[in-house]
């Protein structure tokens, strides 16, 4: 009896693997996306697609070096990365960094080396107000335009 129940867990962990599958996804659920620039892999993971309005926005926004040969980026202030939430109007609701530290900062990666940022923010606008219920591109990026935008569709209810 105890084989028959192990075998059990394994076929509805299989099972429950083969549900969440990487492959392209027809209704808006992806939590992870990745656009590639000369060598550079960035990468935007988020826990969830759909948030509640008291919710925080959290994210993980990836800079992976996979070329051969050492990268560096030069920025004017200490803000290397910023994201946005746009709504389906296109109006910016969510825009960081809004200031800027002035002092230069640099990131380099050698081949294989990898710069994490975390994304955490309220659904709440420039004035602090809370943005409006809807469906928002979130997208992810390095300031400077280093960098291509990562969006991952998202909605906020």
């Amino acid at each position: 009896m105890k084989t028959f129940g192990f075998l059990a867990l394994i076929f509805f962990a299989m099972l429950a693997g083969c549900e969440s599958s990487n492959g392209p996804s027809t209704d808006n659920s992806q939590t992870s996306a990745s656009a590639e620039d000369n060598g550079v892999l960035f990468t935007l993971t988020i826990p969830k697609t759909i948030f509640e309005l008291d919710d925080t926005l959290t994210g993980v926004f990836k800079v992976i070096n996979e070329s051969d040969s050492e990268k560096v980026f030069l920025f004017p202030n200490l803000q290397q990365n910023g994201f946005q939430l746009i709504d389906i109007n296109g109006r910016i609701s969510i825009d960081f960094p809004l200031g800027f530290l002035p002092a230069e900062s640099t990131l380099r990666l050698e081949p294989g080396e990898r710069k994490e940022y975390s994304i955490i923010s309220p659904f709440r606008n420039f004035d602090g107000e809370i943005i409006e219920r809807g469906k928002y591109k979130m997208s992810a990026f390095l300031l400077e335009d280093y960098s291509p935008k990562v969006i991952i569709n998202i909605e906020v209810r």
